[in-house]
């Protein structure tokens, strides 16, 4: 895992963590407060889902570049 990966990893998780407690300490009753941690939840999975997508592409991109150098040198 390479340090780009492990600081998103990291920054994510402390996301999750503090949603999830700012959420649990808040002064709802316990329905809003799970449909608020689903929410979140769901918001976060969109955002790493992005990323994900976002890092797959670049991989792609640069798996084509490669490709192509070594044809070139070929």
């Amino acid at each position: 895992m390479t340090n780009n990966s492990k600081i998103l990893l990291s920054l994510f998780a402390g996301a999750a963590a503090g949603t999830a407690l700012s959420l649990l300490f808040a002064p709802k009753n316990g329905k809003d407060i799970r449909k608020n941690i689903s929410d979140a939840a769901q918001d976060l999975n969109d955002k790493i889902m992005k990323k994900a997508e976002e890092l797959v592409n670049k991989a792609d991109e640069t798996l084509e570049r490669g490709k192509s150098y070594i044809k070139q040198q070929l």
